[in-house]
C-alpha cells in the first residue's frame, strides 16, 4: 500500500476575536425550503472494516452524507492525471459543504490501495485521534484510479459541537432560515454570524434554553446569492468556531464547486512562498477586501506585524493554535511590540497555503467582520513557518490608534 497523505490532527486553524459589524435580531416565520443534498449509503464492508480497529463501545457513529463526501473526494482524487505534489485537509471542506456537513472540526485521512484491505496500522494512529479529537460520526468512500489498478479511500471524521439540526442548503427568496442545535460539553455562550451576499456581516445571539440548547429564524435579507452562516461558541480554549455552512439564495448548491477550483488553485506549486511573500500576499488581500467594501484602507504598521509573529511563535512553542495562551494573548503581544491602542482584534490560522488560509478566513463571517471592521485603522500580519512541515502559522492584527472606536 502506498500512502499518499495522512492527516491526522484536527482541524482547528481559524479561529477569531470577534468584532461585530452589526447587528441583526433575527425573527419572522420560517418558509419553504429546497433541500439540495443527496447521499449514498455507505459502503457497510468498508466502514465493518475501518469501525474494527476502535475498542468495543467506542467507535464513532456512520454517516451517510459523510460517505458521500468521502466518495466524491476520492473519485475527485481518482480523476486528476496527476496528484498535487501536496494534499490538505482544507480541499475536503467543499465536498461537507455540498452534502450539508457544516461541522468545523473534522479529521480526514486519504490512502492509495493497489490491494484489497487498508493497512490496519494506519488505521489504528487515525482511530486514535479520531477518539482523541472527540469525533462522533465518520463516512468512508473509495474511487478506482482510472489510470492505474489502484484505488483512493478517503475517511472523514467529524466532531459535531453544536449539534446543529439539518440545514436546507437553498432557501427561497424572502425566507428566514430556522437555526437549532445543542452544544457538547465544555462548550458555552453560542453566537451566530451571517455574511451576505454584499459582504456584510450580522450578529444573532440566540435563544437559549437548558441543556445546551439554542435556535434562532435567521432572516437573510441580503438578495440572491451566497450567505455563509457561522456559529461561534466558547469552548475549553477560548472562543473558537463550531459550524460554518454557505446557504444559497435562489442558487444552485452546485456553486461549492466554485470554492473547491478556487483553493486547488492555491495548492500549484507556483503558489508556494516564502513568510514575506506570503505576509505582502495577505496584506494585499485585506486592502482589496477594505476596499472593496469602500472602507478606509488601514495603515501597515510594522510594531504591529512584529506583534503577530510573536504570537505565531508562542503558538508553534506550545503546539495550541488558540487565541487565548496564557502570557501571549493578543494584547500582550502587543503590548510587548510597544503598540499603543484602544481596542483590537485578531485571526489566526495554520495552513500550507497562506493564500488558502486567508481565503478560508474570509468564508468565516466572525473572521470577515474583522477585516472589514470600520473602527480599525491600523494592521500587521505575522506569518511564521513551522518546524519540520510544510505549513505556516498566520496571524493577523487589526488595532485602532487613538481615543474611542469601540468595536
Amino acid at each position: 500500500m502506498k500512502t499518499v497523505s495522512i492527516f491526522i490532527s484536527a482541524i482547528v486553524a481559524f479561529y477569531f476575536a470577534a468584532g461585530v459589524y452589526s447587528n441583526n435580531a433575527a425573527g419572522g416565520d420560517a418558509e419553504s425550503v429546497t433541500r439540495s443534498r443527496v447521499s449514498r449509503a455507505c459502503d457497510q464492508n468498508l466502514i465493518k472494516e475501518f469501525l474494527s480497529v476502535f475498542p468495543e463501545n467506542k467507535s464513532p457513529s456512520s454517516d451517510n452524507l459523510l460517505c458521500s463526501a468521502a466518495t466524491e473526494y476520492s473519485s475527485m482524487l481518482a480523476s486528476m492525471p496527476v496528484l498535487p505534489s501536496r494534499l490538505d485537509p482544507i480541499l475536503v471542506r467543499p465536498f461537507l459543504w455540498k452534502h450539508g456537513k457544516g461541522d468545523f472540526h473534522f479529521l480526514p485521512l486519504t490512502v492509495t490501495l493497489t490491494g484489497t484491505k487498508l493497512d490496519a496500522g494506519v488505521l489504528r494512529q487515525f482511530a486514535e485521534s479520531v477518539t482523541r479529537e472527540g469525533c462522533n460520526s465518520c463516512g468512508i468512500g473509495q474511487s478506482e484510479i482510472k489510470s492505474n489498478e489502484g484505488r483512493i479511500t478517503t475517511v472523514i471524521c467529524v466532531r459535531g459541537s453544536a449539534g446543529i439540526s439539518s440545514v436546507p442548503l437553498r432557501v427561497a427568496v424572502g425566507s428566514a432560515l430556522p437555526l437549532k442545535g445543542r452544544l457538547a460539553r465544555g462548550y458555552k455562550n453560542p453566537r451566530i454570524f451571517v455574511s451576505a451576499p454584499s459582504g456584510i456581516v450580522s450578529k444573532t445571539i440566540p435563544a437559549i434554553k437548558g441543556g445546551g440548547s439554542f435556535s434562532a429564524n435567521l432572516r437573510l435579507d441580503g438578495g440572491m446569492g451566497k450567505y455563509m452562516v457561522e456559529v461561534m461558541a466558547d469552548g475549553p480554549e477560548g472562543g473558537e468556531v463550531i459550524f460554518l455552512l454557505p446557504v444559497y439564495m435562489e442558487m444552485s448548491p452546485v456553486e461549492a464547486n466554485k470554492d473547491l477550483s478556487i483553493l486547488l488553485e492555491f495548492f500549484e506549486p507556483d503558489e508556494y512562498v516564502d513568510e514575506a511573500g506570503a505576509e505582502y500576499l495577505i496584506a494585499e488581500s485585506v486592502r482589496k477586501e477594505r476596499k472593496k467594501m469602500e472602507l478606509s484602507p488601514l495603515i501597515v504598521d510594522g510594531a504591529v506585524s512584529e506583534a503577530a509573529r510573536l504570537k505565531c511563535r508562542a503558538m508553534i512553542a506550545k503546539e495550541k493554535f488558540v487565541h487565548d495562551i496564557k502570557g501571549k494573548s493578543k494584547d500582550d503581544v502587543l503590548s510587548t511590540a510597544g503598540v499603543e491602542y484602544s481596542s483590537s482584534l485578531e485571526n489566526i490560522a495554520v495552513n500550507v497555503s497562506p493564500a488558502a488560509a486567508h481565503y478560508m478566513l474570509m468564508a468565516s463571517p466572525a473572521h470577515r467582520a474583522n477585516v472589514i471592521n470600520p473602527a480599525m485603522t491600523h494592521f500587521g500580519v505575522g506569518v511564521v513557518k513551522l518546524p519540520d512541515s510544510d505549513e505556516f502559522c498566520i496571524t493577523e492584527l487589526f488595532v485602532r490608534k487613538g481615543a474611542g472606536g469601540g468595536i
